[in-house]
């Protein structure tokens, strides 16, 4: 019987960082459609190129990427590619081109990209006989979806728009844009830009086109505005994972000298793992006047109160007075002016917006004590459904939690049972004493509860071979 066993491992181990990892590093990898034309001063390339176009008169975005890049390029037909470089800034800037000039020598670190015209994808087509397309022309449909139709559409229904829209206040607005255009500005904008708004501007009569860092009501309001309400699209991500495991086993059995049999069995399971996570940015509904900074306070308290209705006792809004606070109280407070809350008073506002059990909020609430007081008067904020009552937040604020001299910040956190729209109650305890509280700097947040969805699934497939050789030997022997 003779056993022989032997095992070799080899490991070797390579890490090289070529001038294409820099590029990626920098800027994203170049999308389908686009190719890199010239390389700037990247380490290792020894013949820095860009295009001598690169900056003749040209719209510069900045914090951009190949895909964002690409993706401002493919919206103007007349865009033939783009520059891509660090700035004098140190940031990472694009400049799309309709004339890309020749070849020159640069000192800047960059690209120069050409847009492939033979190439048959597309990622800004709106689809055909979209009716959010027929008044103010195509959108980019791959990053917003028409939420909303106003008037002014064949076919669009009940016209409708985004509920916060008017006044525009201080939201940014842009005439004489299209819809491409409008969502040009949004993507630009970056994440704080959650979707736009255009319209037909009776008073400039033209197009306007309104960027929203909320997107108000769900359900929107009825309108006789011609119009079209667009949302970003949320991201979705998805992992798919494969694991395959494979064993092998072999059995030999002997009967007899003249006969063998062999097993084999081979099993193979192959695991596969996909997740798919949503996520959105966070889109509460907005707290009108929260530093009650819109009143005209002057030196003297007000009772005049912008956007909160008072009841009970006596609220108003005062300037703000910094000695009747220690050193930390005055760094919390926010602005020129706070509200001043006696006893047995209370506050409220109903919020423009609706809140969703797929957010988790946060109401954070700004409450001060002067030096001087002699007592805490204390007081309480709930958030109220307007529907049905139900309290879903509440703060309490007492002497067991805040001192003469303190203006501190409060906070609670709370995920609604059903969709409602709320109320913010400020209200302060009854006492036997007349002392003032302060409030404050009202927020609240909301984060999307992420949903994540994941799916095994296991396959396991067995073979067995069984193989069985018998031998016969005959002897023959003649005299």
């Amino acid at each position: 019987t003779s056993t022989s066993s032997s095992t070799s491992t080899s490991s070797s181990s390579s890490t090289t960082t070529t001038s294409d990892d820099v590029l990626t590093t920098l800027f994203g990898d170049v999308p389908e459609g686009y190719h890199i034309e010239y390389t700037g001063a990247i380490s290792g390339n020894p013949t820095p190129l860009r295009f001598s176009s690169a900056y003749s008169f040209s719209f510069e975005f900045r914090g951009s990427s190949n895909i964002q890049c690409a993706l401002i390029c493919s919206i103007d037909s007349t865009c033939l590619g783009y520059f891509l470089f660090v700035n004098s800034e140190g940031i990472v800037a694009c400049r799309t081109l309709s004339n890309l000039g020749s070849p020159i020598g640069t000192a800047a670190v960059s690209i120069s990209v050409v847009r492939d015209f033979f190439s048959t994808t597309t990622t800004t087509t709106t689809p055909s006989g979209d009716i959010a397309a027929q008044v103010f022309g195509p959108y980019n449909s791959e990053v917003f979806e028409p939420s909303f139709i106003g008037a002014g559409h064949v076919g669009s229904g009940a016209p409708l728009r985004f509920s916060n829209v008017f006044p525009i206040g201080n939201k940014t607005e842009l005439a004489g844009l299209d819809s491409l255009q409008c969502g040009i500005e949004c993507i630009i904008a970056g994440d704080s830009c959650l979707g736009y708004f255009v319209y037909v501007n009776q008073v400039l009569m033209e197009n306007s086109c309104v960027l929203l860092e909320n997107l108000g009501n769900p359900n929107g309001v009825s309108t006789g505005t011609v119009c079209v309400s667009f949302s970003k699209l949320f991201p979705t991500t998805t992992t798919t994972t494969t694991t395959v495991s494979s064993s092998s086993t072999s059995t030999s059995m002997s009967t007899s000298s003249s006969s063998s049999t062999s097993l084999s069995t081979t099993t193979t399971t192959t695991t596969t793992t996909t997740t798919t996570t949503t996520t959105a940015p966070s889109n509460p509904p907005l707290v009108q006047n929260p530093s009650f900074e819109e009143e005209q306070a002057a030196t003297a308290p007000t009772q005049e109160l912008v956007s909160w209705t008072m009841s009970g006792n006596f609220a108003s809004v005062t300037t703000r007075d910094n000695s009747k606070f220690n050193t930390n109280g005055q760094a919390t407070i926010n602005g020129n002016q706070y509200l001043f809350i006696l006893p047995s008073s209370s506050i409220s506002q109903t919020l423009n917006g609706i809140v969703s059990p797929d957010y988790l909020y946060t109401l954070t609430v700004a409450v001060g004590v002067e030096l001087l007081a002699p007592d805490v008067t204390g007081l309480t904020v709930w958030v109220i459904s307007v529907e049905t009552g139900a309290v879903f937040a509440e703060i309490a604020v007492t002497n067991g939690n805040i001192a003469p001299g303190q203006f501190l910040d409060f906070s609670t956190m709370f995920s609604p049972s059903q969709l409602a729209h709320v109320s913010i109650v400020i209200e302060t305890n009854t006492v036997t004493f007349t002392q003032a509280m302060f409030v404050d700097n009202v927020r609240l947040t909301g984060e999307l509860i992420t949903t994540t969805t994941t799916t095994t699934t296991t396959t396991t497939t067995t073979t067995t071979t069984t193989t069985t050789t018998t031998t016969t030997t005959t002897t023959t022997t003649t005299t």
